[in-house]
């Protein structure tokens, strides 16, 4: 295999031929980048099916949401502008525990956290968790998606 058709991930070889690649380029997978791969792995070798590009620069937000547009995909939470993508995560865990909750679930009012990269003038969510607002004090601060 050429070089450019595979790559390890924590000492697993990893065979991107036929992967598909979200959140960004084959390009940007070089050393140092945060990337999830999926796939089946056969004989030692992780056959990709796809793989998704972690940002570098996520910052963490928490609060209650606040004017939701379902049409152009965003809310507001804290007085900044949050962009849900298609490839936003949503979980809950709240008290409810909504197994398919998304975006058209959210509610005005609600306690999220919310993981984003800023993308210029607007924040990308990249995972929304749906939270019980007795869960702790609301806060703003940045968190590096580095390990």
């Amino acid at each position: 295999m050429l070089a450019s058709e595979e790559f390890t991930l924590q000492g697993v070889r990893v065979d991107i031929r036929t992967a598909r690649i979200e959140n960004g380029t084959l390009n940007e997978i070089e050393t140092g980048a945060q990337v999830v791969a999926f796939g089946s792995l056969i004989e030692g070798v992780l056959k990709a099916e796809r793989i998704r590009i972690k940002p570098l620069n996520t910052e963490r937000f928490r609060g209650a949401v606040t004017n939701i547009d379902l049409a152009n995909k965003t809310f507001i939470l804290r007085d900044l502008e949050f962009q849900v993508t298609r490839y936003t995560q949503f979980k809950d865990e709240s008290r409810s525990m909504e197994r398919h909750f998304n975006f058209e679930n959210l509610r005005s009012g609600e306690e999220v956290e919310v993981f984003a990269v800023s993308d210029g003038n607007i924040l990308q969510a990249t995972r929304i968790t749906r939270r019980d607002t007795d869960a702790g004090p609301r806060e703003v601060c940045a968190a590096s998606s580095r390990k």
